[in-house]
């Protein structure tokens, strides 16, 4: 489940050193931590790592990541947006007294970072938000360095409020590629307004729903796509990523891939 570990640090006492409160906090998860976050965390130890959205709470918590890498850089698609807020390219205190440079751009745009320059892309949450996933896997595939590392998190629909949608099918996600679906699509729209399950999302009611989604080049709130294993499987080989860890939960998806 996500949740603003932001705000979490927020309300613990200001005298307890951040260093300390950070990792009473990572710890104070220790019994929700995925399945496979030793073998995550030991892969990218000391690794120059780019996060696609975020900092999340999953590699701060459920996969303590932030805690072993080496140096952190992140992408937002804006400088506002519904999870972060306000941003700025400043550097951003992520863990502890570790800062990110800050990055604005399109996951499926990310032509200012040179190729094989990373070596780990982390997302946990954000290719759902992406009308044309497949783009965006080939740049994190292009900036990350040859056998490279790839930790993405998925939403599972079954505990979501995707759950009442079918999965989307490999055939329509090579059609959005090839006919270069731009991040204003509103292909899903019609499927979202019927079958989304706006109670769940905390939205009041399904008017709610509408007026966000015809906004949502601006929000991003859009779930364009609905995954499986098999979808996720198909997509990761078709960008040259082959799957190391996959585990399933009720909410999440959380695999390890390595670039071939």
């Amino acid at each position: 489940m996500i949740f603003n570990f932001l705000k979490l640090r927020q309300k613990i006492t200001h005298n307890i050193p951040k260093k300390f409160k950070d990792y009473l906090i990572s710890y104070m998860f220790l019994n929700k931590r995925f399945p496979n976050y030793k073998l995550i965390c030991e892969k990218l130890k000391n690794k120059k790592v780019i996060e696609i959205g975020g900092p999340s709470g999953h590699f701060y918590c459920q996969i303590p990541l932030y805690q072993k890498i080496k140096s952190l850089d992140i992408v937002n698609y804006s400088t506002q947006t519904v999870w972060e807020g306000s941003i700025t390219k400043k550097k951003t205190n992520y863990f502890s007294n570790k800062y990110a440079n800050q990055i604005i751009a399109e996951a499926t745009n990310l032509k200012e970072i040179k190729n094989n320059f990373y070596d780990a892309v982390i997302s946990s949450n954000c290719l759902e938000h992406v009308a044309n996933p497949l783009k965006a896997l080939f740049e994190k595939n292009r900036i990350i360095d040859y056998k490279g590392y790839f930790v993405l998190i998925l939403p599972n629909k079954k505990m979501t409020f995707d759950h009442r949608r079918p999965f989307t099918t490999f055939k329509h996600i090579i059609s959005d590629y090839k006919n270069n679906i731009g991040e204003d699509d509103l292909t899903h729209y019609d499927e979202i307004i019927s079958l989304h399950d706006y109670e769940m999302d905390g939205l009041k009611n399904k008017e709610e729903l509408i007026q966000r989604a015809k906004n949502n080049y601006i929000n991003r709130c859009f779930h364009h796509h609905v995954f499986n294993y098999e979808l996720i499987y198909k997509m990761l080989e078709y960008t040259n990523f082959k799957i190391i860890s996959f585990v399933e939960l009720d909410h999440d998806f959380i695999i390890l891939s390595q670039k071939n």
